[in-house]
């Protein structure tokens, strides 16, 4: 088995969460809300409010953990996010070069 096959079957030890909505009630009726455990993704065409729509719904949920990457997103600030995000550092912004690089070959060797 494959290091993200192993990651992605182990997957299902971590807490779940009940699913989580965007407080907008047309689009929480038809969406049946964000799906915590998966990947969910919000597609319109460019710039029409899909991060403020991400962001009003973590606003609403703040007892969710939730991460925000946007397709728009350097692969650094990714980087930053995640590592604030794992709690390996308290402001992303101030991680250095090397602790990214150290991360990601512990994170993600493959």
């Amino acid at each position: 088995m494959t290091v993200f096959a192993e990651r992605l079957a182990a997957a299902t030890q971590y807490e779940r969460f009940d699913p989580w909505y965007f407080g907008i009630p047309p689009l929480d009726a038809v969406g049946k809300g964000v799906r915590p455990g998966f990947i969910n993704y919000i597609c319109a065409r460019p710039h029409v409010g899909k991060p403020l729509l991400a962001v009003a719904g973590i606003r609403n949920n703040p007892e969710v953990p939730t991460l925000l990457i946007s397709a728009d997103d350097d692969p650094e600030i990714v980087v930053r996010k995640m590592m604030q995000y794992d709690g390996v550092i308290d402001d992303g912004w101030k991680a250095t070069q090397r602790q990214m690089a150290d991360y990601i070959a512990t994170n993600y060797p493959n």
